[in-house]
C-alpha cells in the first residue's frame, strides 16, 4: 500500500469508530434518562385530541376529522357543550386550508380568522393553525366553531381538533412542523451565502451563475416556509403569507429551471428558452388575474400543476437525449430528473384524489433532493473556479515578477507608469543602478553576479510599503516609485543602503553599492512623467561617474 494513503485510511477508520461510539453513547443517554424528562414543555405529551361529541347546528353528531357536503362560500357550524373534565386555562387547536374561521362561546364571538371584506385580491384568507382560547369557559357552556371556505376542495372540512394549554399547543405547532422549518431555514441560509459572498470573488458570468443558483434556493425556501405553518409563530399576517405562497409557487418552476441551466444540467438552449417563456408567462397571467379579481389564483392552480408535469417530462426527455449516462455523475443526474416528474405526479394525485399526505409532500422530498444535488454541484463548481482563480493569480504574478529578485519586472513598471500618468498622481522616482556588476561577473562569474543582484534587490525592497513599489528593469537597473516619500527621505535611505553594502566588499573583492537619481513628478507643474524618468536616469549616471572618478583617485 502507498504510504501516503495509510494516514488517510487511518483517519477514516478513526472517524467511523468515533461515530459508532457516539451512537452507542447517545442511545444509552436516551434510554437511561427518559424517565426524567416526561414533563418537557417542548413536547406534545400534554396535548390531547378533542374530536369526540361534536354536533352540527341541528344537533346531529358529526365525525371529526371529516368533510361534510357543504357548498363553497357557505357557513359550516360545529358545536359542543363544555364538560367538567375540561381543565381551565385550555385552548383548542386545529388546522384549516383557505378557510375563514369564527368561534363563539355562548353566542359571543371569541375568535376570528380572516375577514372577506379586508382581502384586496382573491378570496382566500390563507391557511394555518387556529388557536382558540377557551380559558374562560365553564361546565355547561357551549362552544361553536363556524368555518367558511371559498373553494369546494376544502369547504366543510374539519381536521383533528386538539386541546391543551396555550404553551403546549404552541410547542405542538413548532415540533409538528420542525422538519419543514429545517428544510426552509437551511436552503435560505445556503441561498443567502451563494448570493452575497460570490460577488466579492467573482465578476461577470460567474457572478451571475451563483446569483441564479442562490435565487432558486431562496424562492424554494420561501415557498416551503409558507407551507410549513410555523410562520404563524413569527409572522401574524396570514393573508400576506398566502400571497407570498402564491407568488413563490408561481416562481418555483422558472427559478428551478434557471438553477439547472446555471449548473449545466440543461443542454438544449432552445427548449430551455421555450419552457422559461411559457412558465414565466403563466406566472404573469395568474398574477394579473389575481390582482384584477377576475379569477382567483387557487382556482387556476391546475395550470401550475400541469406546467410542473409537462416541464418535468420535457426536461427529462431532453436530458436523456443529450447526456452521456456512463458516469456516476450522469446517472445521479438522470435519477434526479426521473424523480422530478414522479414526485410531481404523486403530489397531484394526492392533491386531487387521495388527499392523504398533505399538499406538496412528495414535492418537498424532491426539493430536498434537488437542493442537495444543486448544493454539491455548486460547491464543486466553486472549488473549480477557486482553483482557476489561484492559477490565474499565479500566472499574473509570474508575468509581472522578476524571477531572480522577486521584484516587479519591466512589464509591471510600464503599466504602473501609464496608470500614474492617466490618474495624474504625484510620485517620487528613484532610478538606481548597481555598481561593479561587470567586474564581479568577469572575475568571479555570473553566479556571484546574481548573488550581488539579489543583495541589491533585497536592500531596495526595504524601501517598499503599500505606497512604494520596487522594480528591476533589467540587468543591473532598478527603479522605485513612491507616493508617500519625498526626495530627501529616499536620499537618506539610499545612503544607508550603500553604507550597509560595504560589508560585502571582501566577499566579492569589489565594493558594491548603488548609483541613484531621485526626482519628484508633480502633474501640471513639472515635465511629463517620461521626461522625469529620463532626468532621474541622467542624475543617476552623474552620480555613477562621480563614484568611478573617486575610486580612480583613490587607486
Amino acid at each position: 500500500m502507498d504510504r501516503k494513503h495509510k494516514p488517510f485510511e487511518f483517519h477514516m477508520k478513526m472517524l467511523y469508530a468515533f461515530i459508532a461510539l457516539g451512537i452507542v453513547v447517545w442511545l444509552f443517554v436516551l434510554f437511561s434518562t427518559k424517565g426524567y424528562f416526561k414533563e418537557n414543555h417542548f413536547t406534545d405529551d400534554n396535548v390531547a385530541l378533542f374530536n369526540e361529541n361534536w354536533t352540527d347546528a341541528d344537533g346531529n353528531p358529526i365525525k371529526v376529522p371529516g368533510k361534510s357536503d357543504i357548498a363553497k362560500g357557505n357557513d359550516y357550524r360545529i358545536c359542543q357543550t363544555i364538560t367538567d373534565d375540561i381543565a381551565t386555562g385550555t385552548s383548542l387547536l386545529f388546522r384549516t386550508d383557505h378557510t375563514f374561521v369564527t368561534a363563539y362561546l355562548n353566542g359571543v364571538e371569541i375568535y376570528r380568522f380572516g375577514v372577506p371584506e379586508q382581502i384586496p385580491f382573491g378570496k382566500s384568507p390563507g391557511s394555518g393553525w387556529q388557536l382558540i382560547d377557551i380559558s374562560s369557559a365553564k361546565a355547561g357552556d357551549t362552544i361553536e366553531i363556524v368555518t367558511n371556505c371559498p373553494y369546494d376542495k376544502y369547504s366543510g372540512q374539519i381536521r383533528d381538533i386538539r386541546i391543551g394549554t396555550k404553551q403546549h399547543l404552541v410547542s405542538y405547532i413548532f415540533w409538528s412542523s420542525l422538519g419543514m422549518l429545517v428544510i426552509t431555514v437551511i436552503p435560505m441560509l445556503i441561498g443567502g451565502v451563494i448570493i452575497l459572498i460570490p460577488p466579492f470573488y467573482f465578476k461577470g458570468y460567474r457572478k451571475r451563475v451563483f446569483f441564479d443558483i442562490g435565487l432558486s434556493f431562496v424562492v424554494l425556501s420561501l415557498w416551503s416556509f409558507t407551507e410549513a405553518r410555523t410562520w404563524q409563530l413569527f409572522f401574524k399576517n396570514a393573508y400576506a403569507m398566502q400571497m407570498l405562497n402564491f407568488l413563490t409557487f408561481a416562481l418555483l418552476l422558472p427559478t428551478v429551471l434557471l438553477a439547472l441551466r446555471a449548473m449545466g444540467f440543461i443542454h438544449d438552449l432552445k427548449l430551455y428558452n421555450i419552457m422559461m417563456t411559457l412558465n414565466i408567462g403563466a406566472a404573469f397571467l395568474l398574477l394579473l388575474l389575481q390582482l384584477s379579481n377576475l379569477v382567483d389564483f387557487f382556482e387556476l392552480l391546475i395550470i401550475n400543476h400541469i406546467l410542473i408535469v409537462v416541464t418535468s417530462l420535457v426536461m427529462v426527455t431532453s436530458f436523456t437525449h443529450y447526456s452521456n449516462h456512463t458516469g456516476i455523475k450522469s446517472r445521479m443526474c438522470l435519477l434526479l430528473y426521473i424523480t422530478i416528474p414522479c414526485c410531481a405526479i404523486l403530489d397531484l394525485s394526492d392533491f386531487y384524489i387521495w388527499d392523504h399526505f398533505g399538499n406538496g409532500f412528495f414535492t418537498r422530498i424532491e426539493i430536498l433532493s434537488l437542493l442537495i444535488c444543486i448544493g454539491l454541484t455548486a460547491m464543486k463548481r466553486a472549488l473549480i473556479i477557486h482553483n482557476e482563480n489561484i492559477e490565474q493569480q499565479t500566472f499574473e504574478k509570474l508575468a509581472y515578477t522578476d524571477t531572480l529578485t522577486s521584484l516587479r519586472n519591466r512589464r509591471g513598471f510600464d503599466e504602473d507608469i501609464e496608470k500614474i500618468e492617466k490618474a495624474g498622481i504625484p510620485v517620487t522616482i528613484l532610478y538606481a543602478d548597481m555598481n561593479g556588476l561587470k567586474c564581479i561577473n568577469d572575475n568571479l562569474g555570473h553566479h556571484s553576479g546574481d548573488r550581488a543582484l539579489k543583495l541589491i534587490a533585497g536592500s531596495l525592497h526595504k524601501l517598499t510599503n503599500k505606497d512604494t513599489t520596487c522594480y528591476r528593469l533589467g540587468g543591473d537597473e532598478f527603479c522605485v516609485l513612491s507616493f508617500d516619500q519625498e526626495e530627501a527621505i529616499l536620499e537618506k535611505k539610499c545612503e544607508k543602503i550603500n553604507n550597509e553594502l560595504t560589508a560585502y566588499e571582501y566577499e566579492f573583492n569589489y565594493p558594491i553599492g548603488i548609483s541613484y537619481g531621485i526626482l519628484r513628478y508633480i502633474p501640471n507643474e513639472t515635465s511629463t512623467i517620461h521626461q522625469c524618468l529620463v532626468a532621474a536616469d541622467k542624475k543617476m549616471y552623474e552620480f555613477k561617474q562621480e563614484i568611478y572618478q573617486t575610486r580612480e583617485r583613490y587607486r
